[in-house]
């Protein structure tokens, strides 16, 4: 199922070619026509053509979030009209058993149901977001344990007008057609001013709820960046021509053992402490590192440390962390924090055991390329220009702009440089040329008055 993506919405978008094509793919899934076997041989069958909305399983849980995906479509009022009509339409019934239409199993479409009435939604559990939808009731409290009260007021919403024309939260305009965490943990009240025709409200683009893709570009996957073909070494290479992998403390023969793609294998160090390499030409960024231990799961290590650095003296911590191996070929990660991730053209591993010797089957640098838009970049463009052609003044602005890059260590923040580039950028296109005597028609050519006209 195409949308069974709830952590990237905006990455599904992009692939399918946009906020418009997402909406088409949903408009095209809820009001298909199929042909569905009631006796079929499970009783998910007959209860998805129960719910009557195309090929929509209302009554499965892994497609109850899909009503809401309207919301990064850019069409929430598509969700609104859905919502309400499934809340109207599935949990009705006066007998014993009837209510819910299809698995309840854990609670969920109890959960589902008290989420949707209230007027918000969990898409991507995990996520600290909330879609909303269309509440069912003109006001409902909820009690927070920190001792606040969240109100959901809608005073006219019916049948008839399920649509929102605009939502006001403690008083103050609320143009998201999501809510935080954060919003509901802080209580107080918000309204909801509903209509019978759909409105524009929570249809622009910044108004959409976040996922792992930025909103407007394409999914990036993260992936192993190491290959068994690898070129491997006994001192790391800080100026490589292809990704490299080299150790000081494991020979590079042994090394392969670390990237063969089977724990089957392994690789030894004779000491408690040791350092793997990743280096390449090019910038990554870095999310994941896997260890697994060999066939003696006493001999892996208890502590491992991930660092980052783009020249290979000033290192900045990504991640460090205990591990504790229960048996052989045991999995263990090293997950880089969302504060600590950047981009680097290198990665150390560095690994410290209890014992004498250690033993590891297999290393994964699990991460992404990055696109060249850092200081590094930035400098390097500089540097392929002269500042013969540029007046003195503006020249001086893209010095003190580059010296500044120049200065930033491994430690300093994603968002440090993204200024520091964007500051040089800015220099750049600030360059002012100089004058060029003879050029008449100021496109920095001598103009002649000879025979052959401009040079």
């Amino acid at each position: 199922m195409v949308f069974d993506l709830p952590a990237d919405i905006n990455g599904l978008a992009g692939l399918l070619g946009g906020r418009e094509a997402l909406a088409a793919q949903l408009d095209a899934f809820i009001g298909a026509d199929p042909t569905l076997n009631p006796d079929g041989t499970i009783h998910e069958m007959k209860e998805a053509g129960d719910v009557r909305m195309g090929l929509h399983g209302q009554s499965n849980e892994p497609s109850i979030h899909i009503p809401y995906l309207y919301n990064y479509a850019g069409q929430p009022w598509k969700t609104q009209a859905l919502v309400w009509e499934l809340i109207g339409r599935i949990y009705v019934g006066g007998g014993i058993g009837q209510g819910y239409l299809g698995d309840e199993d854990g609670g969920t479409m109890s959960a589902w149901y008290v989420f949707s009435a209230l007027g918000f939604y969990p898409v991507s559990v995990g996520d600290p977001i909330y879609a909303i939808g269309s509440p069912r009731f003109t006001k409902a409290t909820i009690h927070l344990e920190n001792g606040k009260n969240l109100v959901i007021s809608a005073p006219n919403n019916s049948r008839e007008k399920v649509y929102i024309q605009s939502v006001k939260r403690n008083g103050k305009e609320y143009t998201r057609n999501y809510l935080t965490h954060e919003d509901l943990l802080e209580g107080g009240t918000i309204t909801f001013e509903m209509g019978a025709q759909p409105s524009a409200w929570g249809g622009g683009a910044a108004a959409a709820p976040a996922s792992i893709t930025p909103a407007g570009e394409m999914p990036q996957a993260a992936k192993d960046l190491t290959q068994p073909a690898m070129s491997t070494a006994t001192r790391p290479n800080y100026s490589p021509q292809e990704d490299q992998l080299a150790s000081r403390d494991i020979p590079a023969g042994d090394l392969r053992a670390l990237i063969d793609n089977t724990s089957a294998t392994s690789a030894a160090v004779s000491g408690s402490q040791a350092s793997i390499y990743f280096i390449s030409p090019s910038m990554h960024k870095m999310s994941i590192v896997t260890v697994t231990s060999g066939s003696r799961p006493e001999n892996a290590p208890n502590h491992a440390a991930l660092y980052g650095s783009n020249d290979g003296k000033s290192w900045g911590l990504l991640g460090e962390r205990d591990m504790a191996f229960t048996w052989a070929q045991y999995t263990c990660p090293l997950t880089v924090a969302k504060e600590k991730s950047a981009s680097y053209t290198t990665y150390r591993l560095d690994f410290a055991g209890a014992g004498s010797a250690m033993q590891l089957a297999e290393i994964e640098f699990i991460g992404k390329p990055d696109s060249p838009t850092g200081p590094s970049w930035i400098a390097l463009c500089w540097l392929m220009t002269t500042s013969s052609l540029y007046t003195a003044e503006s020249w001086a602005a893209l010095e003190t702009a580059v010296e500044a890059a120049k200065k930033l260590s491994a430690q300093v923040s994603q968002e440090q440089m993204d200024k520091a580039a964007q500051d040089m950028e800015d220099a750049i296109e600030q360059l002012e040329p100089r004058p060029i005597p003879g050029d008449m028609n100021n496109d920095g050519y001598v103009t002649h008055s000879g025979r052959y006209g401009g040079m």
